[in-house]
């Protein structure tokens, strides 16, 4: 099966497929200038032009939009769908909309993510919760919302894209890590529950990633530089969405049929310092 075949007759839900990022603070305010081609859209580019049908999900409904209009000029199929995957009404009405689209969705890919840099005396309680309810308590909605279908089939996938700070602990702020930690717990728990019925959970954790709202800013661009200073690899470099994606195309494919529970570091060696 050729590589443009991989995931013919199937049906991926991407969230945070979007190309344009959102703060914690202003969720709904597309970043200003030129929209990045973030890990979200490269993810549901790639699946559409390896054959498989998307579902491109995204708080902000015009950026799903334009990844499904790009998907389009490669003749890929996909529908857009504005929702926050905190919501479980919203949540519902992805799949609702995948179903009616497309019939049962196969792939999960929780992408959606909010970052942030705030240590625990500079999170108040607006900031963790939100933090929470996109990074943690999404995935949870959105697999929970898959996996019935899922069970019925005998077969699905989902990947979730955690993010070292899910394997250590100093790496970003005090919400984010907690969040991300709970996501590689979660991925377990799927896996093991939820493997004998033909269901696979991975978990993915990208360093720093190129192009990403949150490695965008002077800011945040120095607070990352100093992260990096302390024990980072010695070739050291930003990823790109592009490698990240090789990774959970071939995770979500069954080239991969035997990994299960398994959390994989994408950080060209940073952890491994």
């Amino acid at each position: 099966m050729s590589s443009e075949d991989r995931f013919k007759g199937k049906t991926v839900v991407v969230t945070g497929a979007g190309g344009e990022g959102a703060t914690p603070r202003n969720r709904r305010a597309p970043q200003a200038g030129p929209a990045r081609r973030g890990t979200g859209q490269v993810l549901a580019s790639e699946f559409a032009r390896m054959g498989a049908r998307v579902v491109a999900v995204d708080l902000i409904g015009e950026s799903a939009q334009r990844t499904v209009d790009l998907i389009a000029k490669e003749s890929g199929d996909a529908i857009a769908v504005e929702a926050n995957v905190a919501s479980t009404a919203e949540v519902d009405q992805i799949f609702e909309r995948a179903e009616a689209a497309f019939g049962r969705v196969d792939i999960v890919v929780n992408n959606a993510g909010l970052g942030s840099l705030a240590a625990v005396v500079d999170t108040d309680d607006a900031l963790w919760q939100s933090i929470l309810d996109v990074n943690l308590t999404g995935p949870f909605l959105i697999s929970r919302r898959a996996l019935p279908g899922m069970i019925d089939a005998g077969y699905g996938v989902i990947v979730n894209l955690i993010s070292i700070a899910g394997i250590v602990g100093g790496r970003t702020g005090a919400a984010y890590t907690a969040s991300k930690h709970g996501l590689v717990g979660l991925t377990q728990n799927i896996a093991v529950a939820y493997g004998g019925q033909g269901i696979r959970c991975v978990g993915v954790c990208p360093g720093l990633i190129r192009n990403e709202p949150v490695c965008a800013g002077p800011e945040i661009a120095a607070a990352t530089e100093n992260r990096l200073s302390k024990g980072h690899a010695t070739n050291f470099r930003a990823g790109t969405p592009e490698e990240v994606t090789a990774v959970v195309t071939f995770l979500a494919s069954e080239a991969a049929s035997f990994i299960n529970g398994a959390i994989i570091p994408v950080d060209g060696g940073w952890t491994a310092a």
